[in-house]
């Protein structure tokens, strides 16, 4: 349930509903989520996208390169078929 919370947290959408039953029991929690949301939205969210990113460029290549290389069975297989008719 916390690791979920802190996850949400990240996105900032529900920052005080997180915080404020910590901050209540002790004022010094602030330094833990201001840590935590700094950390994790300046870096750690960086990160993720850039795996993502990553990720989604070489499936884009390979999707090419299979493209091409098709093209290029197709190109051969029909000059050869005008080759052998002509």
């Amino acid at each position: 349930e916390t690791a979920w919370q802190l996850t949400i947290l990240l996105t900032t959408c529900n920052f005080p509903d997180v915080m404020m039953p910590a901050y209540t029991s002790s004022r010094s929690a602030i330094l833990f989520f201001g840590a935590f949301l700094l950390i994790g939205t300046l870096f750690l969210l960086n990160l993720i996208l850039a795996v993502v990113v990553n990720a989604h460029k070489e499936q884009v290549e390979a999707v090419q390169q299979s493209t091409t290389a098709f093209r290029e069975r197709s190109l051969r297989q029909a000059y050869l078929i005008l080759q052998a008719g002509g």
